[in-house]
């Protein structure tokens, strides 16, 4: 009688332990399940975010282009023979067919009237300089 109160002691024992050990791989599971729905989430987060950015991104390159469009077209209105001070082809060209130019060898007007526009594209170059600069600026910020 008494070793079949000492197994049923112990088979309760062993049950007790086995229903520890049980909820302690439970405790566990929940916690590993807990942790990767936390990463997924934070996963999705940094995706979300990777989007708005790239978004953003976009936006401000459609924006850029728009804009630079826009100044080539009015560049090309205007008709008064100057170069876009943006473009260094351009430059290149005006100041090549400016140094080939017969007349500038013979009197000082043109050369006088070449230095007007030259000073003209100089502060266009200084201007474009000063937007890029805030452009870069604003990206950062």
């Amino acid at each position: 009688m008494e070793a079949a109160t000492r197994k049923a002691e112990e088979d309760a024992r062993r049950e007790i332990q086995e229903q520890i050990w049980r909820m302690e791989q439970l405790k566990y599971t929940d916690q590993n399940v807990a942790l990767c729905h936390a990463k997924v989430r934070e996963a999705e987060d940094a995706e979300k975010q990777q989007k708005q950015v790239s978004l953003k991104n976009n936006q401000i390159f459609c924006f850029y282009v728009k804009a630079r469009h826009l100044k080539q077209w009015e560049q090309y209105m205007k008709c008064d023979g100057l170069p876009d001070p943006a473009s260094p082809p351009a430059m290149h060209t005006y100041l090549h067919l400016w140094r080939s130019d017969p007349k500038s060898e013979r009197s000082i007007e043109p050369v006088i009237k070449k230095t007007g526009e030259v000073l003209h594209v100089r502060k266009l170059i200084i201007y474009k300089s000063k937007m890029v600069y805030m452009i870069i600026l604003l990206n950062v910020a």
